[in-house]
């Protein structure tokens, strides 16, 4: 083979290689068979052949743990190859080889297409954007972009950042954020994501966050994370996995002895059993089980818009009992409009509320902006001075040397008639002029996701940072029985702890005050993108489409994960029960143990990539009719 030729060889991807190796082992070793009572000379050369390219893999897997002080099953194969062509069986060894490189080439070939799934999540991603520095447009690789500069987004290319349209107008494609086709008509004020795609019109944009921190790159970083964070199963599994060699190796040694010494076999013949009772009791089909579903798993919630932060979610999902929500962002859209006004609504005020509100980025602010507008009244610049936006206060200013305030009231109590609406207050001189009344616009899919968690058993609650009348009242249009209201980080972190002791708890937010919660949670699920980047840190389940009826089908995957693992360690025990049987009684062949044992292995990887195909249902009927299809969903699992 030419020096060309192993370079091309070496760069096809891992399962090839192996598949290439246990395919020239078994042509060998098949040539050997024919050969062998025609020239035994040739036939030792091809069952040499044979060997070496079996061996190849195996070989260096096991090197390594070796460097690493561990044993694994690369090593008890090699055991067994070495030991059957010492006792002058170079065919059942190299059989095994065979075998043992070629269903690892089908593992490598399972996982591979299960990550290239996963990688064809991160589409490309444009590498450069077009930045106006001094007035001249200049390409700039997007990692060098920050908050504040200005960009020109062509029609077809991708938004490189979060941005905020300053000119133009056009659409944009959001389906690589949300999986959906609708395109979204974006103008002047637009807040647009990266990942979106800008449809024919000319754009020029303000970048709104660093590249690092955009919508599209939290994305990318939580699927290329996914399988490095293990569940305690996967963990569990691995540590079993060396234990369980250690023991095997051990019982082999005893048999050994057992039926040499003590039955009275040759030692050829004791070895011989030996060996089978190694290839049967290897765990090789029990220690894939739980990481071949899992990574599979993963792979098919992305596809579906569901990023699992790991194993642990996966696992998870399926065991909560109950499920406590945020209120803003979550079981809302978290955009509040105003829906009336109190007080004096003229024209001056308004122009005067709203350039306050034009100061600030609160959901608040830009609902009292956004309604003075479709009032055809514009921020009036002039009548205020000293504009400074107050955290957790409002927006403060002075007017005709008075102090002037919009946002939370100087002086008042909320109102018996506010209905649990919101409120902003634009006060002068500690007096409330006006009140702009607030309400947030429920999710349309709230109800009919309770109901079909109500259904399941589930007990839900609702934790709120907002006044206690909004949150029952939120609480009561959905179907939440436990509302608490006016909760701060801490408090939302006492609650979930106490939940926790009567079993698994899930916590659903999307802002910087939910993370503790998430945190403590047994399982953390952040809504969408917009999240914040605490939220999404400490989740273990991010709805990236941002659609609530996306976390039933994060809990119907977890279910399905389950019975699979279920299935895969069934398998692996009952094949290595039955196996280890025969090899305890002298009645397993080498060969057939080996075919049996990497049957089971191949089997339990199979099993598991039949999750690649769970396709979760996404027509869900109208919310009186969730009941009835909870009932349905239920009885089909």
């Amino acid at each position: 083979m030419s020096i060309a030729s192993v370079s091309k060889f070496t760069a096809r991807p891992l399962w090839q290689r192996q598949l290439g190796m246990a395919g020239l082992c078994l042509v060998a070793l098949v040539v050997a068979w024919f050969v062998e009572r025609f020239s035994p000379g040739a036939a030792w050369v091809l069952y040499g052949i044979s060997i070496l390219a079996g061996i190849r893999y195996p070989l260096e897997e096991t090197l390594e743990s070796l460097r690493e002080l561990t044993l694994d099953v690369d090593f008890l194969m090699l055991l067994v190859a070495a030991g059957a062509i010492v006792l002058g069986h170079p065919d059942e060894g190299a059989f095994l080889l065979f075998l043992f490189t070629g269903s690892r080439g089908m593992e490598s070939f399972a996982e591979a297409r299960t990550k290239s799934a996963l990688e064809a999540l991160t589409h490309d991603f444009p590498e450069m954007a077009v930045r106006i520095e001094d007035g001249v447009e200049r390409d700039v690789p997007v990692e060098s972009l920050v908050a504040g500069d200005l960009l020109v987004i062509r029609p077809g290319a991708t938004f490189p950042v979060d941005c905020s349209v300053t000119q133009g107008r056009s659409t944009a494609d959001l389906s690589a954020l949300t999986g959906e086709s609708e395109a979204l008509t974006v103008e002047l004020g637009t807040e647009v994501a990266s990942g979106a795609v800008n449809g024919m019109g000319l754009l020029r944009a303000e970048a709104l966050r660093p590249a690092g921190e955009s919508a599209y790159q939290k994305i990318i970083r939580l699927i290329r994370q996914a399988p490095e964070r293990r569940s305690p199963a996967q963990e569990l599994s691995d540590k079993a996995g060396r234990w369980f060699t250690w023991a095997i190796l051990t019982a082999a040694a005893g048999g050994f002895l057992w039926w040499w010494r003590g039955q009275g076999l040759d030692a050829t013949a004791a070895l011989y059993r030996a060996m089978a009772l190694l290839v049967a009791g290897s765990p090789c089909a029990l220690v894939i089980s739980i990481p071949s579903a899992v990574l599979a798993g993963i792979t098919t919630g992305a596809r579906q818009g569901i990023l699992f932060h790991g194993g642990r979610g996966l696992m998870s999902a399926a065991l909560v009992r109950t499920i406590a929500f945020d209120k803003t962002g979550t079981l809302t859209t978290g955009e509040p409009a105003v829906s009336s006004v109190e007080g004096d609504a003229s024209p001056q005020w308004l122009a005067i509320a709203a350039r306050l509100a034009s100061a600030s980025t609160h959901p608040g602010s830009r609902a009292v902006l956004a309604w003075t507008r479709t009032q055809g009244i514009e921020p009036d610049a002039s009548a205020v001075a000293d504009v400074q936006e107050v955290p957790g206060i409002g927006v403060r200013a002075t007017f005709d040397s008075q102090a002037i305030q919009l946002g939370r009231p100087v002086e008042e109590a909320p109102r018996e008639d506010d209905n649990g609406a919101s409120f902003v207050a634009l006060s002068v001189a500690g007096r409330t002029v006006a009140r702009f009344l607030l309400h947030e616009t429920t999710r349309s899919s709230a109800s009919c996701l309770t109901a079909v968690l109500r259904i399941r058993g589930i007990r839900l609650m609702l934790l709120s940072g907002d006044r206690r009348e909004a949150a029952e009242l939120l609480a009561s249009k959905v179907g939440i029985a436990d509302a608490r209201g006016g909760l701060r980080p801490e408090d939302k972190y006492r609650l979930i702890e106490e939940q926790g002791r009567h079993g698994a708890v899930m916590m659903v937010g999307d802002g910087v005050n939910d993370a503790p919660a998430l945190a403590r949670a047994d399982v953390g699920v952040a809504m969408g993108m917009r999240g914040s980047a605490a939220a999404l840190s400490e989740a273990d389940i991010v709805l990236v489409n941002d659609r609530l009826l996306d976390l039933a089908a994060a809990l119907d995957l977890s279910a399905r994960t389950r019975r699979i693992i279920h299935q895969n360690m069934t398998i692996a025990i009952g094949a290595a029960s039955v196996l280890v049987a025969f090899a305890l009684a002298g009645k397993l062949p080498l060969a057939l143990g080996v075919l049996g044992h990497e049957g089971g292995t191949v089997l339990v990887v199979l099993n598991s990539l039949r999750l690649l195909s769970f396709r979760p249902a996404r027509a869900y009927p109208p919310h009186d009719a969730a009941p009835q299809f909870a009932g349905n969903a239920l009885a089909e699992e």
